[in-house]
C-alpha cells in the first residue's frame, strides 16, 4: 500500500495542493495527515475542502485538538459544518498497514495536550521505527509504500524561498 505522509499542514494550501498533486500522479491508496492542519483559520475552507476531495485520513495535533474533540459553541459558530466534519474526522492515534500514526511520540497520549534528515529515499527494513516527516509548511511530505518498504520524501523548498 502506498501511503501520502503530510504533517504540519498549518492551512499551507499552496504546498498542499502540490503534495496532493504528487499523491495523485504517483498513486498513492491512502493519504495520511499526521496533525496541525489548523493555523490561523483564514485558509481552512479550502484546506478542509482539499483534505476531503482527497479523502484523507489522520490524526489531530496540538493545533487541531479545540476543531476535533467537542468543539465549544462560539468554535462551532464560526467554522462551517464541512471544516467541523473533516476536523472531526482525525483521531488520536492511526494504524494503518502495520504504521502507527500519531502527531506526538508513541509514548505520549496524544489526548492529552531513527535519525533520518529526509533528503534521500531509504528502505526500512523489518521492525519497528520512529519516522519524522519534515513539516508541509516548508514544503516536506513523503510517501512510504508499505509493501516495499521505501520511504521517499519530497521537498519542495524552491517554492519557500521564492
Amino acid at each position: 500500500m502506498k501511503l501520502g505522509l503530510i504533517t504540519d499542514i498549518h492551512e499551507q494550501v499552496e504546498f498542499l495542493q502540490i503534495a496532493l498533486d504528487r499523491f495523485r500522479h504517483e498513486q498513492v491508496d491512502q493519504v495520511v495527515v499526521i496533525g496541525d492542519v489548523f493555523e490561523t483559520g483564514e485558509p481552512i475552507s479550502e484546506t478542509c475542502r482539499l483534505l476531503a476531495e482527497a479523502r484523507a485520513i489522520g490524526v489531530w495535533g496540538n493545533h487541531d485538538y479545540g476543531l476535533c474533540c467537542d468543539p465549544p459553541e462560539e468554535i462551532r459558530v464560526r467554522f462551517s459544518a464541512s471544516i467541523l466534519g473533516v476536523m472531526k474526522s482525525l483521531r488520536p492515534r492511526l494504524e494503518i498497514d502495520g504504521c502507527y500514526f500519531a502527531h506526538v511520540e508513541p509514548w505520549l497520549d496524544p489526548e492529552d495536550i531513527a535519525e533520518w534528515k529526509g533528503d534521500c529515499p531509504i528502505k526500512l527494513n523489518s521492525g519497528r521505527y520512529f519516522v519524522v516527516v519534515g513539516a508541509l509548511l516548508e514544503g516536506r511530505y513523503a510517501i512510504l509504500d508499505t509493501d516495499t518498504s521505501e520511504l521517499v520524501p519530497f521537498n519542495e523548498e524552491r517554492l519557500a524561498s521564492s
